[in-house]
């Protein structure tokens, strides 16, 4: 049998969908196989400055890249985050809590989220979030590392990080470098095509020399779009957002271990803490807002550094891996940084291009299979973040009025159908979301089923309370337990946060 395996693989932009992609690699072909990136050409559209992640990202960091949790968070000026916290969104005034992780456990046999809406129909009850460990440990502006202990609350806890964007990229550039990554800063002009079948030779850099490789990765667009012709899918209908001014302000004295997203008349603006700064910023829509005043409320919100603006449209790739390249970053797609959902589909891609990983021969059925799930990811999380303009009562502006009122895609609308008539849940396959997150948001945006399981008609209502009354107690225990995040980020990883 034939050797069919790589020789030599060239990356097209730097920026973290490039460095990332290089430091996976790097590991993962051990020197095997000759990686060059090339950093002329860096992109980071949609991607503030200080950036959210996922849990997930913890996961791909042990997995792929053998990355220490304190080391990276002591040299990138990285933060804990617990979920989102979300003003103004429903209606003006309204507020709730996304954690990250579970929410409440199933009681009776039946998911707890039926419990707290039967028990919200016969009176008070406790905010939905604060039946998870995130939501009482975010509210305290408390922190500490999952328990490995099954029997204790504090092993339900989940959590993602707040992290400086160009410390992260040098982060993982020193990573892949330090495994024998080439960097070469020059920009790429073009392509030379194989004759054929249309794959691709050689990049032809800016001094017209040129640089051949087996395979490639797109973090730019001109290999999967200008060369290869790939379009992209205008999402703007549902996701309107399309513009992003960013600055930055002095540390929080209270350091809090989440993010904090607040709608204003146009979009949104957010606050994500890290040690030694605050990165606030705001996204807004263009056709309802004007840069001035987009700017203006940045200002009143305590953005006080140099702005940064940035353009951008919500958007995915037709097609992510086409004959010998692979799309990644701004050249696969873009999603405004909403719930660290731009750098998820970074992370997606390159774990993606890991599992199916290619040979010399390019495989059609191999590039089918990975288009078809990269897209489905992207799908999935898209409708989660139309979720949270879809189901809104503003109608202060007209920017909310058409968010409210548009046709979302069919997938979602089904959710919103099932969760409204009976608090139930359609799933598909590459959810990037659980049900808890889905049920956070929904409940958070006002979304309340009309009717709950009917199962629990059949247990007496004192029972419910007691029961749920117990379960908020253990978890508020377990936050209670916990040291404050600016504490246990200064024992945890020697962090000096100001």
């Amino acid at each position: 049998m034939s050797d069919n395996s790589l020789r030599s693989i060239a990356i097209v932009g730097g920026g973290v969908a490039g460095w990332m992609a290089a430091a996976v690699l790097s590991r993962i072909l051990r020197g095997k196989t000759a990686v060059t990136l090339f950093e002329g050409a860096a992109a980071d559209s949609a991607l503030p400055a200080e950036i959210g992640t996922l849990p997930a990202l913890r996961g791909f960091h042990d997995l792929r890249l053998g990355i220490d949790e304190a080391d990276l968070l002591r040299k990138t000026g990285g933060t804990f985050r617990l979920g989102t916290w979300f003003d103004d969104w429903s209606a003006k005034g309204a507020s709730y809590f996304h954690p990250l992780g579970e929410i409440g456990a199933n009681m009776n046999g039946i998911a707890f989220r039926h419990h707290w809406l039967k028990l919200r129909e016969v009176g008070t009850l406790d905010a939905f979030a604060d039946f998870s460990v995130a939501g009482m440990a975010a509210r305290a502006g408390k922190f500490t590392r999952p328990s490995p202990d099954k029997r204790s609350v504090l092993s339900t806890l989940d959590y993602g990080y707040h992290l400086d964007l160009e410390r992260y990229c040098a982060y993982l550039r020193d990573l892949a470098v330090s495994n024998g990554v080439l960097r070469r800063e020059r920009q790429v002009a073009g392509a030379r095509q194989h004759g054929e079948d249309g794959s691709i030779a050689a990049l032809v850099l800016d001094d017209g020399s040129e640089a051949e490789a087996d395979f490639f990765i797109d973090c730019t667009g001109i290999l999967i779009g200008d060369t290869l012709k790939s379009g992209f899918e205008d999402w703007s209908d549902w996701l309107p957002c399309d513009r992003m001014i960013s600055a930055t302000s002095p540390g929080a004295v209270d350091l809090p271990p989440y993010t904090r997203a607040t709608a204003h008349a146009a979009g949104w603006r957010w606050r994500t803490p890290l040690q030694d700064r605050s990165g606030n910023g705001i996204a807004y829509s263009s056709a309802h807002m004007s840069e001035d005043e987009a700017l203006a409320i940045l200002r009143k919100s305590d953005g006080s550094g140099e702005p940064r603006r940035t353009s951008f449209r919500s958007e995915r790739r037709k097609i992510f891996r086409d004959r010998n390249v692979v799309a990644l970053g701004p050249a696969a797609g873009a999603l405004e940084p909403l719930e660290g959902a731009s750098l998820h589909m970074i992370q997606v891609g390159i774990s993606r291009l890991a599992e199916i990983f290619p040979g010399r021969d390019p495989s059609a059925i191999e590039a089918a299979e990975d288009n078809r799930v990269v897209a489905s990811e992207f799908e999935r999380l898209r409708d989660f973040l139309i979720l949270h303009y879809k189901a809104t009562r503003r109608d202060d502006s007209a920017f909310w009025n058409h968010c409210r009122t548009m046709a979302v895609p069919e997938p979602l609308e089904r959710k919103i159908e099932q969760f409204q008539s009976r608090g139930r849940f359609v799933l598909y396959d590459e959810e990037t979301f659980a049900e808890s997150s889905w049920t956070a948001v929904m409940i958070g945006q006002g979304v309340i089923p009309a009717r709950t399981d009917p199962i629990l008609d059949s247990f007496p209502i004192e029972q419910l309370r007691q029961q749920a009354q117990r379960m908020h107690s253990i978890i508020g225990q377990g936050a209670d337990s916990m040291p404050p995040h600016r504490v246990f980020l200064e024992k945890y990883c020697g962090a000096k946060a100001r």
